[in-house]
């Protein structure tokens, strides 16, 4: 369902693999998993995007006004879930970053 939702508004990531491999994900995989994530580590910074989805560009470093809600949910994502994408699909702030130094989420507490 999620995935028919994003071709209908126009996201057209690969379904297959630039490799030709089936035992990975393609980049529509992973931006799937992107958004759920999202879902779930992002919804207080994000809340905001039920109500304007837009994403314009805005500065995510440094310290953010706590009313800049749009800077807040790409920095959350950016440092959450982003990586697991930049890994497969190689387009965002930590493109061309070595795995060894990408930012990853803590382990959860039993």
């Amino acid at each position: 369902m999620l995935r028919q939702d994003l071709h209908k508004a126009g996201i057209d990531f690969s379904e297959t693999r630039y490799d030709g491999r089936t035992d990975l994900p393609s980049c529509m995989d992973v931006w799937v998993d992107n958004i759920m994530c999202d879902a779930m580590a992002c919804k207080s910074h994000c809340w905001t995007k039920f109500f304007n989805p837009a994403n314009q560009k805005t500065e995510i470093t440094g310290n953010i006004s706590w009313y800049n809600f749009n800077a807040q949910c790409l920095r959350c994502d950016e440092e959450n879930c982003g990586p697991a994408f930049i890994k497969k699909c190689k387009f965002g702030r930590y493109a061309g970053v070595p795995e060894s130094e990408l930012p990853t989420d803590p382990k959860p507490k039993d």
